[in-house]
């Protein structure tokens, strides 16, 4: 019980700390249920944590499969990715953000690995909001 709460206490996972909590609460005799009541989770998972600190120990608890698209553009990669765009926009034309998307004639940016297909998205809604802050000061 000692190596679980110096886990807990060394780690700044959320997640990480849950399970270890678990597991700690097990180890005080609470049922499955109980513990998923008290965490606000599946019992089943409860089982799970338990199951994977009896196979491997802390180590199973620690870390974890994250979901999601977590790739973010560089400042650079945004630069370049915008500048055509910009151009356009300084020239008087509008720029839509379903052109950024479908890419007509231009690297299709849902292909590319290191852009997420919201990126084009986001980048505008975000360049839309500085734009609107600069104005209002």
């Amino acid at each position: 019980m000692a190596e679980i709460e110096a886990a807990r206490k060394a780690t700044r996972d959320k997640q990480a700390d849950k399970r270890l909590h678990a597991v700690l609460l097990r180890g005080e005799g609470l049922s499955n249920p109980e513990i998923a009541a008290k965490l606000d989770t599946s019992y089943r998972v409860v089982s799970r944590w338990v199951s994977a600190y009896s196979k491997n120990g802390v180590s199973a608890l620690m870390g974890g499969k994250y979901g999601g698209n977590r790739r973010n553009m560089s400042f650079a990669a945004e630069a370049e990715l915008l500048a055509e765009f910009k151009a356009l926009a300084e020239k008087g034309q509008l720029v839509e953000v379903s052109a950024i998307i479908r890419g007509k004639g231009r690297t299709h940016y849902r292909r590319r690995p290191d852009i997420s297909c919201a990126a084009p998205s986001r980048l505008a809604q975000g360049h839309a909001a500085l734009k609107a802050s600069e104005e209002s000061q």
